[in-house]
């Protein structure tokens, strides 16, 4: 599974080519809108939006999706502040 994540302000959108090219070669290509973005739910109140929030709720999708290997592709997570590979 190959994992594309937005970045601040935009959406599952901007990953709309790269979706079909990974999908095209065979990958199962997911692009979630994040936390507070889209048709997703927004809690009230900065403290709701952090580092831990969004991987627990990115956590939550993959096991939803019964994911067994993950590949990130992000604007934010790729600094070293987790590591979805080192999870799934």
């Amino acid at each position: 599974m190959v994992l594309f994540l937005h970045g601040f302000p935009e959406s599952w959108y901007s990953w709309r080519k790269q979706i079909r090219v990974f999908s095209e070669a065979g990958y199962h290509a997911v692009a979630p809108d994040l936390r507070g973005y889209g048709n997703t739910d927004a809690p009230e109140g900065v403290e709701k939006y952090t580092y831990l929030h969004i991987v627990g709720d990115l956590i939550g999708l993959l096991d939803a999706l019964h994911a067994e290997r993950v590949r990130a592709n992000d604007y934010y997570l790729h600094h070293g502040l987790f590591n979805l590979e080192n999870i799934y």
